[in-house]
């Protein structure tokens, strides 16, 4: 399961970039519907925010999308960049935006790891913290200002939210440890259900037979392409070794895709993910 979750770690940061920069489409939308004046909030307000979010927003698209950078800390930078995005906008929208707080724990919970669910809930409260009690000072509008004491600030409006944060960090914990352990049960279950030392070998065997019948229905791109991919790397990793552009390497995954008649990137590493780490690289077709 740890190398399963571990292979799809960075398409799951491309998959976090993606949805940053669709956020970022949204709040051109607010600074739209602000400007024709559907939203009754200051038009330089509304800018200043957008510009905020578009600079927040962009930071991980560099070292992700445009300088490959692969580290295992590159999750805990969109965690804690996401923590910063929700903060901004509580400086700018107050109470409007009090549900965002979560989605730092969301983002987290993509990894299936404790430890990056753990960052996630730690600097999500940090942020809630540091920008309620901020807001009494430095709001963006700050006659939206429910309380200007900083004791009803923490009794009316920080203690409520933090006992709900931890309702719902309660909540999350239990999820993601009741989803690995399905995984981790699979994982004995699969074990236990392996063949024995004697059988093992004519096990692979057939397995080796039914990998190379499956090639021989793929094209010799297609071919190197569906190995790239079986060792759980994404599209973007599978364009850089190919030399491929990144649209071709999409049309021939969904072409692979269509002749397996499956759709399931993890189900087929999981499936051939062992036989295609067997295989003998100097194939014709690879």
């Amino acid at each position: 399961m740890e190398q399963l979750l571990k292979r799809n770690e960075n398409e799951n940061n491309e998959l976090v970039v993606n949805v940053f920069l669709g956020l970022l489409g949204l709040a051109v939308v607010v600074w739209v519907l602000t400007a024709v004046g559907v939203f009754e909030v200051y038009f330089n307000i509304a800018s200043a925010f957008l510009i905020v979010w578009m600079i927040l927003l962009l930071i991980p698209v560099i070292p992700v999308k445009l300088l490959k950078f692969r580290k295992p800390v590159v999750k805990y930078i969109l965690v804690a960049d996401s923590a910063v995005l929700v903060g901004v906008c509580y400086m700018f929208f107050s109470f409007q935006v009090l549900i965002l707080f979560v989605v730092p724990v969301l983002i987290a919970l993509l990894y299936m790891n404790k430890k990056v669910l753990w960052f996630g809930e730690a600097v999500a409260f940090v942020a809630m913290a540091a920008t309620t009690l901020l807001f009494i000072k430095y709001a963006a509008q700050p006659w939206i200002r429910i309380n200007d004491n900083p004791d009803d600030v923490v009794r009316l409006e920080l203690i409520p939210r933090i006992i709900q944060m931890v309702a719902c960090f309660l909540i999350v914990n239990v999820l993601q440890g009741r989803v690995t352990s399905y995984f981790t049960e699979y994982d004995h279950f699969a074990k236990e259900t392996r063949p024995t030392t004697d059988s093992s070998h004519t096990a692979d065997e057939a397995e080796m037979t039914e990998f190379e019948k499956l090639l021989t229905g793929l094209s010799e791109s297609e071919a190197n392409v569906f190995v790239k991919l079986l060792q759980g790397k994404t599209n973007t990793q599978i364009a850089d070794e190919l030399s491929f552009s990144g649209g071709t390497v999409k049309n021939y995954v969904s072409a692979i895709y269509d002749k397996l008649d499956c759709r399931e990137r993890n189900y087929l590493i999981l499936k051939y993910g062992a036989v295609a780490a067997r295989y003998d690289q100097s194939h014709t077709k690879l």
